[in-house]
């Protein structure tokens, strides 16, 4: 059988997908082992304008709501189906200081997503603690009944087959990819959170979150709007039960509720409305999030034929069918791919003038957050070339602490920065990179601009004396209490020395495990050495 696209994943990215191909003409399969506790089918399906503690409209809100408002609408009517609500939004402050940062951002919006209420009065089932907001364009979308409902079409049609693919199932032929009876164009993986079990893309930085919400029946009706304070959200449902949630866990990497966070639901519940409520069903899933909270959309950098359609995390309902149509468009078209979502953002082009060397690109990193009178760090002296670039960022008026264990280093160091005139600029200190809480002016605390750590061993030097992951750990620890907002850490990953390997995998297990909400993580890697160059971990603090 010859098609155009084999879609893995029958989620809301995968079905959705395969929609859009089909009303482009174009062949699918999708192959899919269900899973009730799928994300896509445990989620509430929120489509919310406003996002985050810092109460910012969504990314890309003016785009994407609107296509998601019209798309949904004209499957509802193609599937004769009812599954999408449009509906407005009551959002309620926690704090008379979340009520004034709301009037600081409502200035900086742009086309008006929401108006502040004024004279409209609370439900009486809610515990307002302040003010709050109403918005427009919000929504939400029975995920179990759409999905269904197209997995029922896709298998009357032909187009759909149960079962789990494997990476040694495809077969790459010249201008095809083969699994069993089926020769495809090309394969587009859909996978959720499993993607980074997926050896074709698990170097993207994924960053998966548990999360786990109920369904409650209270003891009187509630009026249409969703209702949100803090991270809880009260959404009514056609058949009376009300999806209330959710948790966020970055740790722990299943979809088995816990008493832990049923319990957390359950307490901001009751910050919300005073309505007592009965628990009909406890639930839990995986979100496939990412580090910048956007998703990771493209071809892979050696097998293209290979496309990634993922990365959705809780946005999942009001994004994917834009980029669904975003990404048909490339494959069909060859319209270019958005820079924000194109995978390409963890790839830095190689090319005989611009080879890929990670060095370089920790200080691109780094020069995009920094400015002229920052204070900086250079937490590994080696012999001396980061720090004699940040000295130069900086410029005069700025401040370099240039650290490192071994004499010889800072020695190299010195001399370097006496050679080009910027040593004034710059206080060496002999130290262990573990103990740089205790090495630097208390001035510097939480008012420190970028910290770069360039790990394995000196240069030229012993080469049995490397960095440890336990002493790095330490380190990149107190360099996060160090770093002002939108301050950056970089580390240079090295793993063919003795040792490097498990330091580098315990870096980039601390960095994945990081808050998204609190830091913006990137490991950017050579995509044609993925296990043997050098790599680079970037994260900038929210």
């Amino acid at each position: 059988m010859k098609i155009d696209n084999l879609i893995i994943g029958g989620g809301l990215a995968g079905s959705l997908m395969a929609w859009t191909l089909q009303k482009q003409g174009k062949s699918i399969i999708v192959v899919d082992q269900f899973n009730e506790n799928s994300s896509s089918r445990v989620a509430a399906g929120i489509i919310n304008p406003i996002t985050g503690r810092r109460l910012t409209s969504t990314w890309k809100a003016f785009a994407l709501l609107p296509f998601a408002d019209q798309f949904y609408k004209a499957l509802e009517k193609e599937l004769q189906q009812r599954f999408y609500y449009p509906r407005k939004i009551i959002r309620l402050f926690n704090t008379p200081e979340e009520e004034a940062l709301w009037e600081n951002r409502k200035a900086e919006n742009e086309p008006p997503l929401f108006h502040k209420i004024t004279q409209t009065p609370f439900p009486e089932f809610l515990n307002p603690a302040c003010g709050g907001i109403e918005l427009e364009n919000g929504g939400n979308l029975d995920t179990v009944t759409l999905l269904n409902a197209l997995r029922e079409k896709f298998k009357n049609g032909g187009f759909w087959r149960e079962g789990k693919t494997q990476a040694d199932d495809f077969v790459e032929n010249k201008d095809s990819i083969s699994w069993q009876d089926i020769e495809a164009k090309r394969v587009i993986f859909c996978e959720g959170y499993q993607a980074h079990n997926n050896p074709f893309f698990s170097w993207l930085p994924f960053k998966p979150a548990k999360g786990e919400l109920l369904h409650i029946r209270l003891d009187s009706q509630i009026p249409d709007p969703i209702f949100i304070r803090g991270r809880c959200f009260l959404v009514s449902r056609p058949d009376g039960i009300c999806a209330s949630g959710a948790t966020y866990d970055w740790n722990t990497i299943d979809d088995t509720p816990t008493q832990a966070g049923r319990l957390e639901l359950e307490t901001n519940l009751k910050k919300l409305t005073s309505t007592p409520f009965t628990v009909e069903k406890h639930l839990a899933g995986i979100r496939p999030a990412t580090p910048d909270a956007k998703p990771f959309i493209g071809k892979h950098p050696q097998h293209p034929r290979f496309i990634l359609f993922n990365g959705f995390g809780s946005k999942g309902v009001q994004q994917i069918p834009y980029f669904a149509q975003h990404l048909a468009n490339h494959l069909i078209q060859g319209t270019p791919l958005d820079a924000d979502i194109d995978l390409k953002r963890f790839i830095r082009p190689i090319t005989p003038r611009i080879p890929f060397k990670a060095t370089r690109i920790a200080q691109e990193e780094v020069a995009q957050q920094i400015k002229k009178g920052d204070l900086v760090i250079d937490a590994t002296a080696g012999n001396g070339y980061d720090t004699l670039w940040l000295a130069e960022q900086v410029g005069t008026s700025g401040h370099v602490l240039s650290i490192d264990l071994q004499a010889s280093a800072l020695d190299s160091t010195r001399t370097l920065l006496e050679q080009t005139q910027k040593l004034e600029r710059v206080e060496l200190c002999q130290g262990n990179h573990s103990h740089l809480d205790q090495l630097i002016p208390s001035t510097w605390q939480h008012n420190t601009a970028a910290i770069m750590f360039n790990l394995g061993y000196l240069p030229g030097g012993d080469k049995t004396v490397t960095t440890k992951p336990e002493t790095t750990l330490k380190a990149l620890k107190n360099s996060w209490g160090l770093l002002k907002a939108e301050g950056i850490l970089t580390v240079v990953l090295y793993t063919q020395h003795p040792g490097g390997r498990a330091e580098a995998e315990t870096v980039l297990q601390w960095a994945e495990n990081m808050n998204p909400e609190e830091a913006l993580f990137k490991h950017i890697q050579n995509p044609l050495n993925l296990e043997k160059s050098p790599s680079v971990v970037s994260i900038i603090k929210r």
